[in-house]
């Protein structure tokens, strides 16, 4: 019988998304999403960088024709 503590005993964490990671090919399994972040198992989270502006910018060498 194996001896468990109160400071071993990994706590169960309550809220957060689950996701599903593979360990290795074939098999997956269901963590939450900080969890798998801190064992490198989902990429960590980038801060969003606003979208490009695409709109074209007129070109400086064409000027409307004064004729």
């Amino acid at each position: 019988m194996a001896i468990v503590s109160r400071a071993s005993f990994r706590q169960a964490r309550t809220g957060g998304e689950l996701v599903k990671v593979q360990i290795k090919p074939g098999v997956f399994m269901k963590i939450y999403k900080d969890e798998a972040i801190e064992r490198g198992l989902w990429p960590p989270e980038k801060a969003e960088t606003p979208a490009k502006n695409k709109r074209r910018s007129t070109s400086a060498n064409k000027a409307a024709s004064t004729e």
